[in-house]
């Protein structure tokens, strides 16, 4: 009897092992932000630059019922001058600046600048904010649960009608829209160009990275409607990116050149060897960088 409860023990033991060793090799990418987001964060030190400062809770989208933290960068300039800078709008703060709050590698855009003004290069403002729990709906326009509450719509007027004057009171910022741009990547590259089609009268300049064009064919219309095309577009995506995510970003790229988008207006690029990942968004940024603001 005894050896049969032993044995009994042992196969429950072996499946357990098996069970939770399918468990990690399906649930991948949610056991690892999992334990990116909880215990990374104990032992991790925060690699912010010091000019990045997190303000918790700092607005409210009310449409959303939802409060937002704030992740704002500013120049090294900014504390000992009275200068007024351009200002990028940006999705998803917690994987710019810091490994201690990103589930994914860190964009390190704070690094980036610093050295860019240590070489006397253009400064920025970047002011980012948090996505929600509810991020796949609030950063995607066709998602089907946006049918009667377009969370997406709710979330672009928010940072264009109330983030950004809000913004322009607290900061020294340049606020015309020709140095008022707008940047994602993954869903936040869809939002971004969602978000300049829709007000191109505010933001001048996008930057698309990685952009989820998957979702909707609709998304090839909003080139239709744009009422200013005296804009600059900056789009990547990664080589080795999902399954079709090249072909709608070229797909995208046709279609704003048919419209008539030239090169001064419109920039492209295909990251070799890159995937949906940091490093790619990373690379976009400070090619976007370059082309907006130094060439």
């Amino acid at each position: 009897m005894n050896r049969k409860i032993k044995i009994f023990r042992n196969t429950l033991l072996c499946l357990q092992i098996l069970v939770l060793a399918f468990s990690t090799m399906w649930f991948d990418d949610e056991i690892k932000g999992w334990w990116n987001r909880t215990v990374t964060p104990i032992f991790e030190q925060s690699t912010k630059s010091p000019n990045v400062t997190v303000h918790k809770d700092m607005v409210t989208i009310k449409g959303l019922n939802s409060k937002r933290s704030l992740h704002v960068y500013t120049p090294p300039s900014y504390q000992s001058s009275n200068k007024h800078y351009p200002v990028v709008y940006m999705f998803d703060a917690h994987r710019l600046f810091d490994v201690k709050t990103t589930s994914r590698a860190e964009e390190g855009l704070d690094e980036f600048l610093d050295a860019a003004s240590a070489n006397g290069q253009q400064e920025l403002i970047i002011v980012a904010i948090e996505a929600s729990a509810n991020r796949n709906r609030e950063m995607n326009p066709y998602d089907p649960r946006n049918i009667d509450k377009n969370e997406a719509d709710i979330f672009m007027r928010f940072m264009a009608e109330e983030l950004k004057p809000m913004i322009d009171q607290e900061y020294r910022t340049i606020p015309d829209r020709k140095h008022t741009s707008i940047m994602g990547a993954s869903l936040g590259g869809l939002m971004s160009f969602y978000t300049i089609m829709n007000y191109p009268n505010i933001f001048s300049k996008a930057g698309v990275l990685s952009p989820s064009f998957l979702h909707s064919e609709k998304v090839f219309n909003l080139p239709d409607s744009l009422t200013n095309s005296d804009i600059q577009i900056y789009m990547n995506v990664g080589e080795q990116e999902f399954v079709g995510m090249k072909t709608v970003f070229h797909l995208m790229e046709q279609k704003l050149q048919a419209k008539g988008f030239t090169e001064e207006q419109l920039k492209t690029k295909v990251v070799a060897g890159g995937g949906h990942e940091a490093k790619v968004w990373s690379d976009g940024f400070s090619e976007a960088y370059d082309w907006f603001w130094e060439d």
